[in-house]
């Protein structure tokens, strides 16, 4: 979910105009939301300072939970919460011109199926079973086996402004099967709790 945060910064920044991107730097920030791709996001965290990108942000979002990696330069180990989740999707708008929120949520609605990793992203928010028939933007996020955790998350904002925060801590010895199940259940649920 750093990868949410990051091209946040990097489109602020560029609309700002402290730093300018590249159609090579807008074509990974896409595929690093679209297609969650890792390598994608390394490349955007060594050329424009993730480290930095992701302090600033949290400061700016007042994110209180959110905080870098034990070890520099490992990105997916960003830490973060629900709450802080929500506050960022919630504020979104409040911290990007029209013209990139308008990006950036175009690209969270068109998620691909599957990740670059092979991944299947049809859990959570974009569950068949969670009820969103408008489309979402999501992005969706799976990390095994960091401190003995599977982790599946699922965030976004539904058609209607609303958001949705589903992050999933699992042991590691649960099948992807089974974390996934769960998060799609908890799309239900919410999605029922708040319509």
């Amino acid at each position: 979910l750093s990868k949410l945060l990051v091209v946040q910064q990097l489109l602020a920044r560029d609309a700002a105009g402290v730093l300018t991107l590249t159609a090579d730097d807008t074509a990974l920030m896409q595929r690093a939301l679209t297609a969650s791709d890792d390598r994608a996001m390394s490349l955007l965290w060594d050329r424009w300072d993730g480290a930095e990108l992701v302090t600033t942000g949290a400061a700016q979002f007042g994110l209180t939970g959110t905080g870098l990696p034990s070890e520099p330069g490992q990105w997916g180990e960003v830490v973060t919460t629900a709450r802080d989740q929500a506050t960022f999707l919630a504020a979104l708008g409040s911290q990007l011109p029209p013209g990139e929120l308008a990006t950036m949520t175009s690209w969270l609605r068109v998620t691909t199926d599957r990740a670059a990793d092979g991944f299947a992203q049809d859990f959570g928010l974009l569950s068949p079973t969670a009820g969103t028939a408008d489309p979402v933007a999501a992005k969706q996020g799976w990390m095994c086996c960091v401190d003995s955790t599977r982790q599946l998350h699922s965030v976004g904002v539904l058609a209607d402004g609303r958001v949705v925060v589903l992050l999933g801590d699992f042991p590691a010895d649960a099948t992807w099967g089974q974390a996934r199940a769960a998060l799609d259940a908890a799309a239900g649920e919410s999605r029922a709790f708040v319509a």
